[in-house]
């Protein structure tokens, strides 16, 4: 496809490289909603707060039902994003170019050409009228409360912009680290480092050092209200505030967690009031994906000018 272009290329190579299994999404819009339930009320029990490790035993058993019951679809990393602008109409019109070109490749006569060269400029002319039509009603519905993100993301969408494209290589002392499990470890140890006291400079470090050996003068006999345990009504007021952000390491969507019945978010409410009252904070929420994002304006090669999303 020429893409509206009047240019014939000859020869096409890429150098893309896919060589990454595709990441996996949940389909909520075809999740059997009704069965996730009914599983989660019979394989999510009392008995999951009595294992040794109640938070990993519910999220298996909950990502086995989701498994079960809601289909994953697998994003290619080379796959263009999705634009808010194109409908039915300009999937018609270049499907009708498409045809158009077919039947001039097959038949070059001038009465092709002609047809070809009139349905590319009206795909051309549906397209730009889309685009200005949805850009039109993005901003006929901003107020002064929207937030800039929302704008930004509007833009990209519009725009069909993908995201920033991975990191390719570091350069540490004049050395090219190309290897992606040696950039890995390296964005991770200077993250690590700039995080910790050790970034700190000296004078700080020993001022920091005297005024932790002062001791914290608090009495608690832990009745005070922000140390009560959690009841039912806030975890859903906390459940109906949440947004669809990204998952973790263990693929816990919030959408799995609004959708759970009443006995499995009973379930839910004990193992967190297990965890505030005990002090034991579960392994499993020590891991994060951790997303390595450049500062603008600064030299990429350089792992010291990344700033880490969890």
């Amino acid at each position: 496809d020429l893409c509206g272009s009047d240019h014939f290329p000859i020869i096409l190579k890429t150098s893309l490289r896919d060589d990454e299994p595709a990441a996996e999404h949940w389909k909520f819009d075809r999740a059997d909603w009704m069965s996730f339930r009914t599983l989660c009320a019979s394989r999510l029990s009392d008995e999951l707060a009595l294992s040794e490790d109640p938070v990993a035993q519910f999220t298996d058993t909950l990502i086995e039902i989701a498994n079960q019951t809601i289909p994953k679809s697998h994003t290619s990393k080379n796959k263009l994003p999705k634009v808010p602008w194109f409908n039915d109409a300009c999937k018609q019109a270049i499907k009708e170019r498409k045809k158009a070109q077919r039947k001039l490749f097959r038949n070059p006569t001038a009465e092709n050409v002609l047809a070809f060269k009139q349905l590319k400029a009206k795909a051309r002319h549906i397209i730009k009228t889309q685009k200005k039509t949805s850009w039109q009603s993005f901003c006929s519905s901003l107020t002064s409360k929207t937030k800039p993100k929302t704008v930004w993301k509007a833009i990209r969408k519009i725009k069909g912009k993908k995201s920033t494209s991975s990191l390719g290589h570091l350069k540490v002392n004049g050395k090219l680290i190309t290897d992606k499990k040696q950039i890995a470890n390296l964005l991770a140890s200077t993250i690590s480092k700039n995080s910790s006291s050790q970034h700190y400079s000296p004078k700080f470090q020993a001022i920091k050092k005297q005024h932790e050996k002062k001791p914290v003068k608090f009495t608690s006999d832990n009745t005070e209200v922000y140390n009560q345990p959690f009841s039912l009504l806030e975890l859903k007021q906390a459940l109906q505030k949440s947004n669809d952000s990204a998952v973790g390491p263990d693929d816990i969507h919030y959408r799995l967690l609004t959708n759970l019945p009443e006995s499995s978010l009973t379930l839910l409410l004990t193992i967190f009031n297990s965890i505030w009252e005990s002090g034991i904070f579960p392994p499993s929420w020590r891991e994060a994906t951790i997303v390595a994002i450049p500062k603008p304006g600064k030299d990429s090669s350089d792992p010291n000018n990344y700033r880490p999303i969890a």
